[in-house]
């Protein structure tokens, strides 16, 4: 209470319950892939991650998600990989008029100017990773802007996959995220395992190779429209680190233009 008042300064936790998506859309086919390194015996313990409205039908669990009192509701548009499906625009609206109704802000996770559209015209009200796979469309950004929309640019998830998955390096990370690495996960980073992908996750390695050199263009370009940024590090992605990750990313934010003080 005292921290929720004001009264004591100290960590803020906030909670979105599971994201929805659509039958076979991002994360549901990177879930299976993750599935399937795994010998059958395990692959019931990979946990669920989100939840497939796969029609209108299945619209009453989102009204259970916000029984649950969360702080917000998380919907994922992205095609990863780049031949997935993504979720029916009218379910995603439908999705976010039940939360809005509930006085619950939406926040889509996107990765470009089409997924950017999509969530535009469904009114959600603040985007996760903006445009990370092609350069932002300008007269997107002045419609995110209009809209108020806030954006969470997450720069570091995008270059770091790019250098760890894609050219297996480890050579990037900065002292405080290896300082804030779990034991374990810092032998796994010492020790990396890299196998060819298959040729369809190999087109979404491609897709972050070619959008890496848009990332910080398209964060001065969301800057100069005056567009809300957020910093954000999406900590439990492949190499990240909870906290340390982050000021990585206000080095990547300050890159795309902000000064260090609005970092």
């Amino acid at each position: 209470d005292d921290l929720a008042a004001g009264r004591k300064l100290g960590p803020r936790l906030f909670h979105a319950g599971m994201g929805f998506t659509g039958e076979g859309c991002h994360p549901m086919p990177f879930v299976e892939r993750i599935a399937g390194d795994l010998a059958p015996p395990l692959r019931p313990f990979v946990p669920d991650v989100a939840i497939e409205i796969r029609g209108h039908d299945d619209l009453a669990v989102v009204d259970v998600h916000l029984d649950a009192n969360p702080d917000f509701t998380k919907v994922y548009l992205d095609r990863i990989p780049p031949d997935a499906p993504l979720i029916d625009p009218a379910l995603l609206r439908a999705i976010v008029e039940r939360s809005h109704a509930r006085d619950r802000a939406v926040v889509a996770h996107v990765g470009t100017n089409e997924d950017v559209r999509i969530a535009l015209d469904a009114g959600v009200d603040g985007l996760a990773h903006s445009v990370y796979k092609e350069a932002l469309d300008p007269d997107l950004a002045a419609r995110i802007a209009d809209a108020g929309l806030f954006v969470i640019p997450t720069v570091v998830v995008f270059d770091n996959f790019y250098l760890f998955a894609g050219e297996g390096r480890v050579d990037h990370f900065t002292d405080l995220e290896l300082a804030t690495t779990h034991p374990s996960r810092r032998r796994a980073l010492d020790r990396p395992r890299h196998r060819p992908p298959s040729e369809r996750w190999a087109a979404q390695d491609q897709a972050v190779a070619d959008g890496r050199a848009h990332l910080h263009a398209n964060v001065a370009l969301l800057k100069a429209e005056g567009v809300t940024l957020l910093a954000g590090s999406d900590g439990p992605n492949i190499g990240m680190t909870v906290g340390g990750t982050l000021h990585t990313e206000l080095e990547h934010l300050v890159r795309g233009g902000l000064e260090p003080e609005e970092a």
